[in-house]
């Protein structure tokens, strides 16, 4: 009996993972194509039949005015790249929905995310976003993974690029602009714990997407107090982060990423913003897992199949926290 229960796990890994190859290929052979088309189409005049194209072979439409609108304004400008309307439309719901390949683990947790900043970060006018700068897109991430409100301001503070790992463009520090929405965009280039230019109770909301990891936890503490500083009476504190409880699993003696500091419980972060004085309106899971949970080890297609927001932080692969200055 034993030795039949092992073979289907054993087709279902080998099966799965046929589906992953297959998956990065195709994935791999888009990117490709995309290259090509933007290699061969430089000049601003064909930014049009860029997007034409692009909408065409990934969404299988034309781009709507107000998508064609907007994404000719920042290319036009500078402010978004053509990789970056690229990454844009491949991390869009809708790409999703029509693909038709199996998502990769990290795709699904990214489309967790978005879901998230879509539908459970609150409306604000003055917004900090911390480490919230992107490699393809001066409006930074929040606004890329479709914000849907327009503020007055979001000011991003991140690292200057010479101490930031990855693929960056050493010379592309953006300074202040203003989007085609009319959303005013500045840059802070500091760690996020330091927010000493912007002033005691200016700011309706502070968000922190996946980077209060990346700071010591010495850091941590500073950022929320500073976070508690300068945002107004009920304003909010909102953050997400990898779940130290599933994330040990597959990483017991160290963390999941080089430039991780501090990975936390669940309950480690709670505490630290309520005795920082913060209530607590909303608390989330991202990718829930709680059979990877259960069994004490990560199902990487239970990430894949769960790919939304749910209602017990504990058992997201990231966990969300909303919280409140009263």
């Amino acid at each position: 009996m034993a030795k039949v229960s092992v073979v289907p796990g054993i087709m279902t890994r080998v099966t799965i993972r046929i589906k992953l190859f297959v998956a990065q290929v195709t994935h791999s052979l888009r990117f490709l194509y995309a290259w090509f088309f933007i290699a061969h189409n430089k000049s601003q005049a064909a930014d049009g039949a860029f997007l034409d194209r692009v909408y065409q072979v990934y969404l299988h439409r034309k781009p709507d005015d107000d998508g064609r609108r907007t994404y000719l304004a920042l290319l036009r400008n500078n402010h978004l790249s053509r990789l970056g309307v690229l990454r844009g439309i491949m991390h869009s719901t809708e790409f999703y929905q029509r693909a038709i390949f199996v998502r990769l683990p990290a795709e699904a947790l990214h489309a967790a995310r978005v879901a998230l900043v879509q539908h459970h970060i609150p409306p604000a006018q003055e917004i900090v976003d911390l480490g919230g700068a992107s490699v393809h897109d001066a409006r930074g991430a929040l606004l890329l993974m479709g914000y849907p409100y327009t503020p007055r301001q979001i000011t991003i503070v991140d690292l200057p690029v010479a101490e930031r790992l990855g693929q960056w463009d050493a010379t592309a520090e953006p300074g202040a602009f203003v989007t085609p929405e009319g959303v005013q965009i500045r840059y802070l280039y500091r760690s996020l714990a330091d927010l000493a230019p912007i002033p005691d109770a200016s700011v309706d909301l502070v968000y922190s997407g996946e980077s209060i990891e990346h700071v010591r936890e010495t850091d941590a503490d500073r950022a929320i107090q500073e976070a508690w500083r300068v945002l107004k009476s009920g304003g909010y504190l909102c953050l997400d982060t990898p779940n130290r409880a599933l994330t040990v699993l597959h990483a017991p003696t160290g963390w999941t990423h080089p430039e991780h500091q501090k990975e936390y419980f669940v309950h480690e972060l709670v505490d630290k913003v309520e005795r920082q004085g913060f209530v607590i309106t909303a608390a989330k899971s991202i990718c829930p897992l709680p059979q990877s949970l259960a069994h004490g080890a990560i199902d990487w297609r239970e990430m894949v199949h769960n790919s939304w927001v749910g209602e017990k932080p504990e058992e997201g692969y990231l966990f969300f926290l909303q919280c409140r200055k009263i």
